[in-house]
């Protein structure tokens, strides 16, 4: 998500006024999260995530297989 608003803060400045960044800003959002969904589209069709915590380790461990 940070890579939209990074893109969106670039474009802000650079655009003459609101309402055409108002559009653009429609667009990179849509973009970016039909994007997102189709990563995660593919992950869900194409991969099984399991979830196993290591013993003495403090955190998640995601293995894809």
């Amino acid at each position: 998500m940070s890579l939209f608003e990074k893109c969106l803060d670039y474009v802000e400045v650079t655009l003459p006024n609101e309402k055409i960044y108002k559009v653009v800003r429609g667009k990179i959002l849509r973009s970016g999260n039909n994007a997102i969904r189709g990563v995660n589209k593919n992950i869900d069709e194409n991969y099984t995530i399991n979830y196993s915590p290591e013993s003495g380790i403090n955190e998640d461990i995601i293995k894809i297989i």
